[in-house]
């Protein structure tokens, strides 16, 4: 089962390497420059952007990054999803799901 929690620090030798996979997806080559950048917002709990993972059996296998706008349409905070990527072996298990919905609880 997929549990999904916070994102920490000592999550960040997987997050590399998820976020690049996720960057060659997208065929984009992240640099160290924008790993480290992204990394360190994700650090920053006075950044605008946050995260959660997914982790199966202990191994964190995806990611969610996202951010709280306004939403002129209730006048409310609203999440906005960023970033969405579950490593392919780990696809069809429901983590995509999981880390949407913990988004939404948020």
């Amino acid at each position: 089962m997929t549990e999904v929690r916070d994102i920490h620090e000592g999550d960040r030798d997987v997050w590399h390497t998820l976020f690049a996979d996720y960057g060659v997806f997208y065929k984009a080559d992240f640099s160290e420059a924008v790993l480290n950048g992204v990394w360190s917002w994700l650090m920053d709990a006075e950044a605008d952007v946050c995260a959660v993972v997914a982790v199966d059996r202990g191994e964190v296998i995806g990611f969610a990054h996202y951010r709280q706008l306004p939403d002129t349409f209730t006048a409310a905070a609203e999440w906005y999803l960023d970033d969405l990527y579950v490593q392919p072996e780990s696809r069809g298990s429901g983590a995509a799901t999981a880390l949407i919905e913990a988004v939404s609880e948020r």
